[in-house]
């Protein structure tokens, strides 16, 4: 056989190895399923729940809700948020305080005096020196707040400490017209309190 009757019997091209071609519509139904299987598992709360508002250690809008404070007659709501704010470093949040160092505030006489006069004036002007709560010696100082915080930040946080019954505190709520009243009557004070002072205001 001739070198050109052997070209001409072998094909012309040959048939490529190629791939088989997938119906579009197989990709389109893959995904809307793993869109609506996302969709699920979001609503669910699942692992693919996300929420921009929403940072850690929180892990819902729900419980971030919990925390908002109620616009009315409660002031403990927004007064709970200030105190894990501004307070709670010191006096820890179950409000025992840590020992020979900041007082507590569960259960403490200066806290549940029916006045709230004393109090009122120390979280405004702060504290230096001894003072003895609930029959426990402390040496040491806190913080003046009045540049702070307003007289309804300071209302609400007291407000909260003294009706915490999880503390087993039941004292009556103080009002910012309460602590308006203090601070103009302290305006001229620029130093901090002494328990020696503050046992000149009465208590009841």
């Amino acid at each position: 056989m001739s070198d050109s009757e052997s070209n001409q019997n072998e094909p012309s091209k040959r048939t490529p190895v190629g791939r088989l071609a997938v119906p579009v519509w197989i990709f389109i139904v893959a995904l809307l399923l793993g869109y609506r299987g996302c969709i699920h598992i979001d609503n669910q709360g699942g692992a693919f729940a996300f929420d921009a508002k929403v940072y850690g250690p929180y892990r819902s809008p729900e419980e971030l809700d919990q925390l908002k404070p109620i616009i009315g007659d409660d002031p403990t709501r927004k007064g709970a948020v200030a105190y894990a704010q501004y307070c709670a470093v010191c006096h820890q949040a179950n409000g025992l305080g840590a020992p020979g160092i900041a007082p507590q505030l569960a259960q403490s006489d200066w806290v549940l005096a029916e006045k709230p006069d004393r109090l009122v004036r120390l979280v405004l002007h702060g504290l230096q020196g001894p003072i003895v709560v609930s029959g426990k010696p402390f040496n040491g100082a806190m913080v003046p707040w009045a540049q702070v915080l307003s007289d309804q930040d300071i209302a609400a946080i007291l407000s909260y400490v003294r009706s915490n019954s999880d503390w087993g505190n039941d004292a009556a709520w103080v009002t910012p017209e309460e602590v308006k009243a203090i601070r103009e009557a302290e305006a001229s004070r620029n130093k901090p309190w002494t328990a020696g002072e503050l046992d000149a205001f009465p208590v009841n």
